[in-house]
């Protein structure tokens, strides 16, 4: 389903892994062929031809002249039709909450969100020890916004956003990718626009 967050249908699920490499992931888990060369190695992923997905998103508002807050739920669940495998590269179950507040006195607004993921097991895996080095833990990911937009006099036009996006460092992967997000992100905007 759109915002979700999960990839398009059938991404991450290789088919068995070539001569010399470890067999083929299960559910949706990259298989790493190995390929002699310089780079010691490569990863290819292939898409499922068949797969089925199914989800959910709920997502509730609050908007009055100073406050703004929302909160949001969403779920997808896959399966691969050819062999009844469930897709391990989907994302967990996620719950949003935010808040933000204006302040047009100081022509601002500031807000915080939270992104909270519940842990992934939802593959299919041939042993106990498979399974644990796919699964995903939860993790909760803070982001905070500040913007600055005067509506008029001689700065009308300006806009500046500052952000900080994952504010605790926190180390976590939204897909089966063997790899973390992105950690702490600072971000800074300044824009002008003209009317003509």
């Amino acid at each position: 389903p759109a915002g979700a967050g999960g990839p398009p249908a059938g991404v991450g699920a290789p088919p068995a892994a070539g001569p010399g490499g470890p067999p083929a992931g299960v559910g949706g888990a990259p298989a790493f062929r190995f390929t002699p060369g310089k780079c010691d190695g490569s990863t290819t992923v292939f898409n499922r031809p068949h797969v089925r997905l199914r989800g959910a998103e709920v997502e509730a508002r609050y908007e009055s002249a100073r406050f703004l807050a929302s909160a949001g739920y969403s779920r997808v669940d896959g399966e691969d039709r050819d062999t009844g495998e469930t897709l391990g590269s989907l994302t967990p179950d996620m719950f949003t909450v935010a808040a933000s507040v204006r302040l047009p006195e100081l022509d601002a607004a500031a807000g915080w969100r939270a992104l909270m993921a519940r842990s992934f097991d939802k593959f299919s895996a041939a042993d106990e020890e498979e399974r644990q080095r796919m699964a995903r833990p939860g993790y909760t990911v803070h982001d905070v916004h500040f913007t600055w937009a005067p509506p008029d006099g001689a700065l009308k036009g300006l806009r500046i956003d500052l952000g900080v996006d994952n504010v605790f460092d926190k180390a976590y992967s939204r897909v089966w990718t063997g790899a973390f997000e992105a950690g702490r992100d600072f971000r800074a905007q300044v824009g002008y626009a003209l009317a003509w």
